[in-house]
């Protein structure tokens, strides 16, 4: 199981490091716009249909499915004018698939940037966290086995469990798309 493990750990870590995380709006920066059509369009119609828009926000963009009848497209940083004109041209570019607008939220990149720092701390606080209260609570271990060699096993294990998820979410992302949010530096917190 050992050789198992380190393959999928070693796996991961490359995966990391070639591909990178694919980071959202949340830390880059950027338009979320939800919609819900009574009939979804196809989503490659939807990114077709947003490119000829021509605003230089659009010019990278991602629309997911979300639900049996929505739409997620995220983008660059839209105004509360372009933001109009996008929902008006899904209006006339899909006229038998009533839309409504779901939420529309807005991330400037210095809020990402502060976000991405913050959760970067949040996650070196949590490992000492985890170092003092691994030394706390074996203490009377201290004559059998360095409080230090179990704290370094513990980060190991620790390192193990984080990585491979990660590694996992860098592939998914250059493959598919998916992208870091705040649930998920939540759910490896």
């Amino acid at each position: 199981m050992y050789v198992i493990s380190i393959a999928v750990f070693v796996a991961a870590a490359v995966a990391l490091m070639v591909y990178g995380l694919d980071f959202g709006v949340d830390f880059t920066g950027g338009s979320i716009l939800e919609v819900q059509f009574s009939e979804r369009p196809a989503t490659d119609d939807i990114t077709a249909v947003l490119t000829n828009l021509n605003l230089p926000a659009l010019q990278e963009i991602a629309v997911s499915p979300s639900g049996d009848r929505g739409a997620l497209i995220r983008s660059g940083p839209l105004t509360e004018e372009e933001h109009q004109e996008v929902v008006r041209l899904l209006n006339e570019a899909f006229p038998d698939a009533t839309m409504a607008e779901a939420r529309f939220d807005s991330i400037g990149p210095a809020v990402g940037a502060e976000l991405q720092r913050k959760s970067v701390t949040a996650i070196i606080i949590l490992l000492v966290a985890v170092l003092v209260y691994i030394a706390w609570m074996f203490r009377t271990l201290s004559r059998s086995l360095s409080l230090w060699a179990m704290s370094a096993g513990t980060l190991l294990g620790l390192a193990h469990d984080i990585i491979i998820p990660m590694g996992v979410f860098a592939v998914l992302g250059h493959f598919m798309g998916v992208q870091i949010t705040g649930i998920y530096v939540a759910a490896i917190l």
